[in-house]
């Protein structure tokens, strides 16, 4: 029989702690609250132990674990995850943080465009709620998450509804300038007054804002800027130093898979190339108020080794024939940037055959290879012209031919081949396409492209 001592001593016995209770008894981070993605940050043992313990994530070097982390800490960091903290996530889909957050707070809200015909599938639903708890963990308490089909522009909770606020690389996605400020507004007028907004989004180094609407890379100062007039204020530091580290070279967006292919292939990404223009996450932290505008760090050194290094890649890139991908730039807007057919119609209008992603070689003469098959038995001639176009990397609204060839004819069974070269410019990314030019053209069964720089 337990004396009565032993029968009570599980009551005073120590709980064991939990994740976050852990994380705090880290010593803090020695990251900057607001920087750039940067290799060397998953070193840092809480971004480590978060990714590990609190995401359940493998821990890799990858932009979308490095901003999981860093989100996370930062509101952990800043007090927002409390038993009584209430928050609300912007383009949350259903990521693994959504569960983490909620998993921490009173109650956390997921908004994103949660409708059956969305672009993207991370929100595609009849059923914002069930949806996004079917992906939940079984420990997690379904009463702290609700998910809502809402704009971020248009945010429908009174004001000062929240204590915190965070979004994983979606405001860049939610239209033009006016919409991102709106979009800020709305989230300064939702906010409790020491409450704050996490955020990641898309930084462009070493170039201005890429203003492509619904899909901006943000130069920095342009991004203060939109939060400055927003009448939001980010905290007083912002660090863009960047390790000068092979991990840290830009990978071509051409050979970037999602994170999770991207996990099972061992692929190192933090910073991409687009279209010449090289971009990657940096984490914001927004409050009501604020003194003055940021100090940005190191910016310069940064800018000076991004641009050294992307044309390193070019000259390594263009030293040997490389195959690009004949349909990487290929889908119903592929034929308006096809200068100079883009005004075609009718019957015999222009058709988008193939087309490379733009591609950025410097300052160099590049040789084009090209072979083109078609099927056997296939009884239509039809003829295919060859182009590259010429894209300016601070405007992708500017486009010109760099090259033209006269179209040739195709009928079944012919393989046609053919070399040419063009000029390429250091503020220019290239895409080479084919367009079928009449009526009609013949099953392909293969096609080409190889490229390779002149000495």
């Amino acid at each position: 029989m337990l004396s009565s001592k032993n029968a009570f001593r599980h009551l005073f016995a120590p709980r064991p702690a939990t994740p976050l209770q852990e994380l705090n008894r880290l010593a803090p981070s020695q990251l900057p609250r607001q920087k750039i993605a940067d290799a060397e940050d998953f070193h840092d043992p809480r971004m480590k132990f978060i990714m590990r313990r609190i995401l359940g994530l493998m821990p890799q070097i990858h932009c979308r674990a490095w901003e999981y982390a860093r989100a996370f800490d930062l509101l952990a960091s800043s007090g927002c995850l409390t038993p009584n903290a209430r928050g609300i996530a912007f383009g949350a889909g259903r990521e693994v943080l959504l569960y983490a957050v909620a998993a921490h707070c009173a109650h956390l809200t997921a908004t994103d465009i949660y409708t059956a015909d969305t672009d993207w599938g991370e929100a595609r639903t009849e059923d914002a709620s069930e949806f996004v708890r079917a992906g939940a963990p079984p420990a997690l308490d379904p009463a702290r998450l609700t998910a809502l089909n809402m704009d971020a522009r248009a945010i429908s909770f009174g004001d000062a509804s929240f204590d915190f606020a965070y979004s994983i690389s979606s405001m860049e996605h939610f239209g033009d300038e006016a919409d991102i400020v709106r979009h800020l507004r709305e989230v300064r007028r939702i906010l409790r007054p020491n409450a704050c907004y996490v955020l990641t989004t898309e930084l462009r180094l070493a170039g201005p804002t890429r203003r492509t609407i619904g899909n901006f890379a943000f130069g920095l100062e342009h991004l203060l800027d939109l939060i400055a007039q927003a009448g939001l204020h980010a905290e007083p530091v912002v660090d863009a130093g960047l390790a000068e580290c092979r991990e840290n070279i830009a990978h071509e967006d051409s050979l970037v898979q999602g994170p999770e292919l991207a996990q099972r292939l061992n692929q190192t990404i933090i910073w991409r190339e687009l279209s010449g223009s090289i971009s990657g996450p940096i984490s914001l932290v927004l409050r009501r108020k604020g003194k003055g505008r940021p100090v940005v760090l190191h910016e310069r050194r940064t800018h000076d080794w991004i641009r050294a290094q992307q044309s390193l890649q070019a000259t390594i890139r263009c030293a040997e024939w490389r195959r690009l991908n004949p349909f990487g730039f290929l889908g119903d807007a592929g034929l308006r940037w096809a200068i100079p057919w883009q005004d075609g119609t009718g019957a015999s209008a222009p058709q988008l055959i193939f087309g490379t992603t733009y591609s950025f070689y410097g300052d160099r003469e590049i040789e084009v290879s090209l072979a083109v098959a078609a099927a056997p038995g296939d009884a239509r001639v039809g003829e295919l012209a060859v182009a590259v176009n010429g894209m300016a990397i601070d405007d992708p609204a500017i486009i010109e031919p760099a090259t033209v060839l006269p179209g040739f004819p195709l009928a079944a069974g012919a393989v046609v081949t053919r070399s040419f070269r063009f000029l390429a410019r250091r503020d220019r990314t290239y895409c080479i396409f084919g367009i079928r030019t009449g009526t009609d053209l013949p099953l392909l069964a293969s096609i080409e492209v190889m490229v390779k720089g002149r000495p």
